[in-house]
């Protein structure tokens, strides 16, 4: 009698794992068009922006030496079979969640600070940049709370504002909104009255639905925070903040790097979706005014080629996406290279940024 094997795990998700919706226009309309309108650009800057970390110049510790190996000998393996089957989408996608990203973040060093998420939950639409030309319908909403510029040190963090956001941090170059709750969490009560006022209303804009509209980032891999790392008294801001870019919270603060993984599409679609998910880490670090001067990063592929990019906001508050490297997984040495660069920026995310993060929380929390 013929026995029929249940699929594995791993392949039920790549089975049934959701596409992100794509936009109405063309790939090069909606860049060329949609992500203008909404200060997002791809190509137009070709070197990085000073704020880069040289990846060049972080080490990798011998002992994660050898597990990078052995990730990267087993990658290129599964790419090489992949490519040899005409794997679709998701057998790509599982491949690099499971096997690279995952494998990394156990780590010892990175284990309890980053978390990877490769769930199909959208991120919050609100995130996204407003374009110039949407029209947007005010709507009433209860009083947020408002955090004066003092509570922070302009040094260390940025001028920048974030507008068209459901929260309200006040500074000289104008309000960056916040959404509102019953009650702020206990430790922001604790704040002395100089650092919090309530303000008696405000009004958020909600926009029209729009068939053009830019496409909800569901990133097929995300990098972050985990919310545990984050000492007890952050924790409550932190949901207070939204900081989770999920629309069902994944305890993931602050991603710093995501993965748009297409199997037999073009990069092109690839760049735009990574271009508005890069755009929307940016506004999550603007909620501490931790934005500036700061630099994501995405990687977008097409079965074995991958591709790294930085992503910043300019001097004229434009989303830039800047092309830093090109390999093709079914050759070991670039196999080796790639995941030579995606333990580096975890390395970068686990103690510069990460560093960087908790200082501003704490200077909000102490202020």
């Amino acid at each position: 009698m013929e026995r029929h094997l249940n699929p594995t795990r791993r392949e039920k998700k790549t089975q049934t794992r959701k596409q992100s919706v794509s936009p109405t226009k063309k790939p090069r309309e909606y860049r060329s068009i949609l992500l203008s309108e909404a200060s997002i650009f791809i190509d137009r800057k070709f070197a990085p922006p000073s704020a880069t970390p040289d990846l060049e110049l972080l080490t990798i510790p011998p002992e994660m030496q050898t597990l990078v190996d052995d990730i990267a000998k087993t990658y290129c393996e599964e790419c090489r079979e992949s490519a040899m089957s005409g794997s679709g989408e998701g057998s790509w996608r599982a491949n690099a969640s499971v096997t690279v990203m995952s494998k990394l973040r156990r780590f010892e060093s990175f284990a309890e600070v980053l978390k990877v998420n490769s769930s199909d939950k959208p991120w919050q639409a609100e995130l996204k940049p407003v374009r110039a030309t949407e029209l947007p319908q005010t709507t009433v909403v209860p009083p947020p709370f408002t955090i004066s510029p003092m509570a922070v040190e302009p040094k260390d963090l940025g001028t920048a504002s974030l507008l068209d956001r459901p929260y309200s941090f006040g500074s000289s170059a104008g309000p960056i909104v916040c959404p509102p709750v019953d009650s702020p969490p206990a430790d922001l009560e604790s704040l002395n009255s100089e650092s919090l006022s309530y303000t008696s209303g405000y009004t958020s804009t909600t926009l029209k639905t729009d068939s053009e509209s830019l496409s909800t980032p569901k990133p097929d891999i995300s990098v972050g925070l985990a919310h545990e790392w984050f000492p007890t008294n952050h924790q409550s801001t932190l949901n207070y903040l939204k900081t989770d870019p999920h629309t069902s919270a994944m305890g993931l603060h602050f991603p710093f790097l995501i993965f748009e993984a297409k199997g037999n599409a073009g990069l092109f679609g690839a760049h735009n979706q990574a271009a508005v998910g890069a755009a929307c880490m940016l506004r999550i670090l603007d909620l501490i005014r931790c934005g500036e001067d700061t630099v994501v990063w995405s990687v977008t592929t097409e079965g074995p080629i991958h591709e790294l990019w930085a992503h910043y906001r300019d001097g004229k508050e434009r989303y830039q996406s800047v092309h830093m490297n090109l390999w093709r997984m079914t050759n070991v040495a670039h196999a080796k290279a790639f995941v030579e660069v995606m333990a580096k920026i975890m390395i970068w995310g686990s103690s510069v940024f990460a560093k960087r993060v908790l200082h501003v929380l704490d200077n909000v929390i102490h202020h």
